[in-house]
């Protein structure tokens, strides 16, 4: 008799500990809307300030996964703008609106597995933009201001993936161009 009590008691814990499960699972599941805007895109520069003969203003920019599962991101930004992008927004110190320079590869190869990256909840994935096409733009001594929009209509499917699908906008940052003449 105590054999037979023991095991209904096991049954119970099973099927309550099962009815958990499946709540839990239920409640990992993310809907496509959630997918659309859990991805923030921060750009930082690299230096505060950028003398006007640097060759380089680096820019670094990070996509951040805020959704609490993992997710791919395409980081083939610069392969088709109709499949995905990483566009810029700059305002020259006069307040001018810069327009982004093309942004080309010449020897890059097709679209593979490989640019895309899996992100896990909270983590982040790290690139560094060459900006420097907005000063010599503008060619204005001062505070730039600077945006990014990253969009990504390409979901990877054939290579295996299940990449996110939306649009993030950036903080805005500033940073300063000043003369090289002494």
């Amino acid at each position: 008799m105590n054999c037979l009590r023991l095991w209904n008691y096991l049954i119970i814990i099973f099927l309550l500990h099962m009815g958990t499960l499946t709540a839990y699972s239920k409640s990992l599941r993310v809907t496509a809307e959630e997918l659309k805007t859990e991805v923030t895109l921060e750009v930082i520069p690299t230096k505060e300030r950028f003398v006007a003969s640097d060759r380089l203003f680096h820019i670094k920019v990070i996509f951040k996964n805020r959704l609490s599962s993992t997710l791919w991101l395409n980081k083939a930004y610069n392969y088709s703008s109709s499949l995905s992008e990483l566009k810029f927004e700059a305002l020259s110190p006069s307040g001018k609106r810069i327009p982004q320079a093309f942004h080309f590869e010449p020897r890059r190869s097709d679209l593979n597995k490989g640019d895309f990256i899996r992100t896990k909840s909270g983590e982040a994935y790290e690139t560094i933009e060459d900006v420097r096409w907005v000063y010599l733009f503008a060619k204005e001594i001062g505070t730039y201001k600077i945006t990014a929009t990253y969009k990504n209509n390409h979901n990877g499917k054939e290579f295996g993936v299940d990449a996110w699908i939306g649009e993030a906008q950036s903080n805005t940052a500033t940073f300063e161009v000043v003369s090289d003449q002494k």
